[in-house]
């Protein structure tokens, strides 16, 4: 073609990525790619010492090619053959361990030819079985948390609220979790430097492990703030900004006024880990998921941030509503 420093060679390959043609060949120990341009065939990119088993792939939507070549094996060294059998035998054909072939792999821009990664190829499972040691405890647990909330007898049990107390509603405790987890998340992010924006992108389905640590530092600044401040105070940030409370859900755990601080522990515990069961409150008719119950908890909104609060009485009327001339008479 016009152009080209170096005509294709005779029985070229070519492969494509994001509209880019990319004719490729394997000459004399060298691997050479080429990109068409509107002044001709240009070189793109160059490997030597390329076996002439070596293979280039377009790699669409990441406007990449792939090149792929086998990495040259290490000869195992030889044992020794069976007491008794003969040289050429089975048993000592077994002196040479197989080893199973190895590749190496290098992505360049289909566009500049930059090297953007080498390494070996190797092919991870989706699940390693690290992975399936960490679900199989999350799921160990899970099993735990909800037997004992079925097994917990004072479930059932009716609530002894504290007096002038009102049951605190879902959509409010909801708020007040938003604002309890959105400040622990941001400190997270600053802590471990993965921005918490990936929470909400494709990252969570490809590569859900990079963000264990993200994870892992959120959940132990919410459940640490929100267990400390319930306990000390009875409610956390967020239940402080929407007006609930924690108490106890029960007269005789109702003795000091506070909390115990295994209670509240256990409750954020069981909230924050497994989400799903602190979504059980919407489901009950005392607004309260297996945390609660398995603290004896229960949030209520108190009389003081009641919305409706009884007037009082005029002090120069009687129990009866009539001025004290009108009993006398």
């Amino acid at each position: 073609a016009a152009g080209a420093p170096d005509p294709l060679p005779p029985g070229f390959a070519v492969a494509w990525a994001d509209g880019q043609v990319l004719p490729w060949a394997v000459r004399d120990g060298r691997l050479e790619i080429w990109t068409l341009k509107p002044a001709g065939v240009m070189p793109l990119a160059f490997a030597d010492e390329a076996p002439e088993t070596a293979g280039v792939v377009g790699l669409d939507g990441l406007g990449r090619a792939a090149v792929l070549w086998p990495q040259a094996p290490t000869r195992p060294a030889p044992q020794e053959s069976a007491p008794g059998g003969p040289e050429g035998s089975p048993a000592a054909g077994r002196g040479l361990a197989a080893e199973a072939p190895k590749f190496m792999y290098s992505e360049v821009s289909a566009y500049t030819g930059r090297q953007m990664f080498i390494g070996s190829a190797r092919r991870d499972p989706l699940l390693s079985p690290r992975d399936f040691q960490v679900l199989s405890l999350v799921f160990g647990s899970l099993m735990i948390v909800v037997l004992l909330f079925v097994l917990r007898s004072d479930a059932r049990k009716e609530l002894s609220l504290p007096a002038g107390a009102a049951l605190a509603p879902p959509g409010m405790r909801v708020l007040a979790g938003a604002m309890d987890l959105l400040p622990a998340l941001g400190l997270a992010g600053l802590l471990t430097g993965v921005a918490p924006a990936k929470l909400l992108s494709l990252v969570v389905l490809t590569s859900p492990f990079s963000l264990t640590p993200l994870v892992l530092a959120t959940l132990g600044l919410v459940i640490g703030h929100c267990a400390l401040s319930e306990w000390r105070w009875g409610r956390s940030l967020g239940k402080a900004l929407v007006g609930c409370r924690v108490a106890p859900a029960s007269a005789w755990d109702r003795v000091d006024g506070r909390l115990r601080l295994w209670q509240t522990l256990a409750r954020n515990a069981v909230r924050w880990v497994f989400p799903p069961l602190g979504m059980l409150m919407l489901f009950d008719p005392n607004f309260r998921h297996p945390g609660d119950v398995l603290a004896r908890t229960v949030v209520v909104i108190p009389p003081d941030d009641g919305p409706n609060e009884p007037d009082e009485q005029n002090e120069s009327e009687g129990p009866d509503g009539r001025e004290p001339e009108e009993r006398n008479n």
